[in-house]
């Protein structure tokens, strides 16, 4: 045991002593002389004169007692007495990735790597002896017994990295595109591809080659914390070093975060796992901050998916969802867009940054400008590689790039490209034109009419006005002529109705070839339903019969209404007249009049000597002027007052129901809202108040229902008044199908029209679901906090 002690304690006298040496050596360090303008050695403590004489271009100081040193020839490892230690000299002496170090670095204080002037790299040892050959287009310094390597593939075109230990075995063959080691775990690398497409295909290897995770990954990533972040197909697990897959493939990302913790996102929603990798929230809140000592929670809104009899359908953690398909909810988190179904199972999120409703189970959906369609599982029906799509029918897309195609239901290009121009439908047809000539396409989208005519128009109806040769005729839809083209010009009116031109004469005529009327001195155009005559700058108008009801003596004429009247102006003065009622107004024909009103079928109200009645478009006087005001006629009945109340009178003078009222407004679906001592109702035509004259605001909702204010609360009742909410709220939404959402203190409930209560205010928002008749109930949820 003695005699071990000496061994270990003259071993250790003499390790002092190689490490004095080695630091005396160490003092040497290069010194440039301005005489010689070389480089030579000097002791470090000493700048008097040099040690090793200036002869050199360039030099590193002394480390582990030598010096490298670049002649005009090269590289060369110098010894203390300034010998070269390397015959042969090198492009460089030192490791791949330190080459800007101007300090050496032995690697077990034996082995430094050289390149050649080939630019192949090797390894020799301080004697300057050649331990592996030259063959490698980079070698780095050896870290944990291995050095990144790479060789040329003339094959590829580039270099593959591999690892070698000193005595140049392989443990990784030059193979991957990239090896990167672990920062917090020694002897762990992390080496893939780059494929063709783009993507990267990642292994993890431990020193000794080892293949500890494989290769159908696209990511592996080091955290911080020394785990490791993996991705699959887009989708995120965390594992550690060795290779165990500590949570499954269900994130959309993992960041790390103070003190080890990992933030983790799904579906737009944040959660948090421990440094150990154990999900302790869940992902299903708005956010997950963190500070030291605490993580502070804000939760999403819950909403509820429930029926009209309260049951419960689905849940989920989002601020909001919106039905966009039977069953089918779109929802945005953090800027972006997924689908989930009525069940809370999530279809989708994140691909496309618009998703259109849902017709038939298709979907537009847009991605960086592009279009495509979907099917309510995410699957793509036409890829997302398109400038425009719309839904044509239910069961046909327009697709529009270069030219236009229309794509089935099941995603089939139909048309192929064959028609540059593809109109809308039109009578159940579509026009196409191929550059050249025009025909059509019926519903299924089978040429049905060849591609024969130098011109056509859509559909109009049944009936089609198309140019063959030099003149114009009428087809119907089995492509057989109705009028033949005998025609200069001919242009739809109306379904069976055309105008044409022909030898300098225009007209009309119908289907059957029946001429309704010629001028040979007036210019006609079509326009909305009607043609409008022009002859010497003044305008009339022939009706969609193709009769002409109006001369062209008047300024202006407006477009037809719905209610097929026109308004003519002529010298200043508006006329009104029905185009398919006889008689045009004469030029004097108001001129009685103090103030013509609006007219409603048929008759205008007017003002006569401070009284008021009604004219029809003639200005005949049809109901006397005798009544303090009157509104337009609805449904046959116009309000009017007399003494001061205001009653009801048909088109015959007759007063229907008498003036006694304060306020009264025209019948809607024969009711009408009336004002009687102070208090609103609802009247219907027969006389009858179906909600009597006690509230302090009635209005009639675009449902059709009525919306009371009682004592300063709002109620709703059904058209008849048989049923309703008296007011208890302080606001409220009538759906017209039976049931209302309630409003009461910022809380919101749901309740049957007929007044049975659903659910008392308690949500922060209802929403109805009108394509599957379902009701979404918002909770807002408080920010927690919680320690770490």
């Amino acid at each position: 045991m003695k005699f071990l002690n000496v061994v270990k304690g003259i071993a250790l006298i003499g390790s002092t002593l190689l490490h004095t040496s080695l630091q005396a050596q160490d003092m040497l360090v290069p010194l440039l002389s301005t005489e010689h303008q070389k480089v030579g050695y000097i002791h470090r403590t000493d700048s008097s004169s040099y040690i090793i004489a200036p002869s050199y271009e360039e030099a590193t100081s002394f480390s582990e007692g030598l010096g490298r040193v670049r002649t005009s020839e090269g590289y060369f490892l110098l010894n203390k007495k300034g010998e070269k230690l390397n015959t042969t000299p090198y492009a460089f002496i030192g490791w791949s990735n330190m080459m800007k170090s101007s300090q050496l670095f032995f690697y077990e204080g034996k082995y430094i790597a050289i390149q050649t002037a080939e630019g192949l790299w090797g390894l020799i040892d301080k004697k300057g002896k050649v331990v592996l050959e030259p063959r490698y287009t980079s070698f780095e310094y050896f870290e944990n017994g291995v050095s990144k390597v790479s060789v040329y593939n003339q094959n590829l075109q580039q270099e593959l990295f591999g690892l070698i230990d000193p005595k140049g075995r392989e443990k990784l063959a030059t193979y991957f595109d990239f090896i990167t080691p672990l920062i917090h775990r020694k002897n762990r690398y992390l080496a893939g591809h780059y494929g063709e497409d783009g993507t990267v295909r990642i292994r993890l290897f431990d020193g000794a080659g080892k293949e500890i995770i494989g290769s159908q990954y696209e990511l592996i990533e080091e955290l911080p914390n020394g785990l490791l972040r993996v991705r699959q197909e887009g989708i995120y697990a965390l594992f550690n070093v060795n290779g165990k897959a500590l949570t499954p493939f269900q994130y959309h990302d993992i960041f790390p975060d103070v003190k080890g913790y990992m933030r983790i996102t799904q579906n737009g929603r944040e959660g948090l796992l421990s440094p150990e990798g154990k999900e302790i929230y869940a992902p299903i809140y708005r956010k997950v901050a963190l500070t030291d000592t605490t993580a502070i929670i804000t939760p999403m809104h819950r909403i509820t998916a429930v029926t009209a009899s309260k049951e419960v359908l689905g849940q989920w953690d989002y601020d909001k969802l919106e039905n966009i398909g039977k069953g089918v909810f779109l929802f945005d988190s953090h800027g972006k867009k997924g689908i989930t179904t009525l069940h809370a199972e999530i279809k989708l999120f994140g691909q496309y940054e618009h998703i259109g409703p849902f017709i038939k189970n298709r979907s537009i959906v847009r991605k960086d400008g592009l279009y495509g369609v979907i099917n309510q599982n995410g699957e793509i029906i036409i890829p997302v590689a398109h400038k425009k799509i719309t839904q044509e029918q239910a069961e046909v897309f327009r697709v529009t790039d270069h030219n236009t195609d229309l794509y089935d239901h099941q995603g089939s290009n139909i048309t192929q490209g064959r028609y540059p121009y593809i109109d809308q439908p039109s009578g159940k047809m579509y026009r196409v034109f191929d550059g050249q000539k025009y025909g059509f396409l019926n519903e299924e989208l089978q040429e049905v009419i060849p591609l024969i005519y130098r011109d056509a128009e859509a559909f109009n109806g049944p009936y089609a006005v198309v140019r063959q040769g030099q003149y114009y005729g009428v087809i119907n839809r089995e492509g057989e002529w109705v009028i033949s083209p005998f025609v200069d010009k001919l242009m739809s009116i109306s379904e069976g109705t055309f105008l044409y031109k022909n030898n300098e004469q225009w007209g009309t005529l119908t289907a059957s070839g029946i001429e309704v009327f010629r001028t040979d001195i007036m210019e006609l155009q079509v326009k909305k339903g009607a043609v409008y005559s022009k002859y010497r700058g003044k305008f009339g108008l022939i009706n969609e019969a193709g009769e002409a009801c109006l001369p062209p003596v008047y300024d202006s004429i407006s477009t037809v209404r719905a209610d097929q009247t026109v308004f003519m102006y002529k010298n200043g003065k508006r006329y009104f007249k029905h185009l398919y009622e006889p008689g045009v107004p004469g030029p004097d024909a108001y001129d009685h009049l103090l103030w013509v009103g609006e007219q409603t079928e048929g008759y205008a109200p007017v003002k006569i000597h401070q009284r008021y009645g009604f004219v029809d478009f003639l200005g005949r006087l049809r109901i006397s002027a005798r009544y303090e005001a009157v509104q337009p006629y609805s449904e046959g009945l116009a309000p009017i007052r007399l003494g001061n109340k205001w009653g009801y009178l048909d088109k015959r003078d007759r007063i229907i129901i008498q003036p006694k009222y304060e306020e009264a407004t025209p019948f809607e679906d024969s009711m009408a809202i009336v004002k009687n001592k102070g208090k609103y109702g609802v009247l219907h035509r027969s006389g009858k108040e179906i909600l009597p004259c006690r509230y302090e605001h009635v209005e009639r909702l675009p449902t059709g229902n009525w919306l009371i204010q009682e004592n300063g609360k709002a109620g709703v009742f059904a058209k008849d008044g048989m049923q309703g909410i008296y007011g208890k709220y302080s606001q409220l939404k009538d759906l017209g199908n039976g049931f209302v959402i309630t409003q009461s203190e910022g809380k919101y409930g749901l309740d049957y029209l007929r007044g049975l209560v659903i659910y008392f205010p308690q949500f922060d928002r209802i929403e109805y679901n009108a394509m599957d008749g379902t009701f979404l109930l918002y909770e807002k949820q408080e920010i927690q906090v919680y320690p770490l």
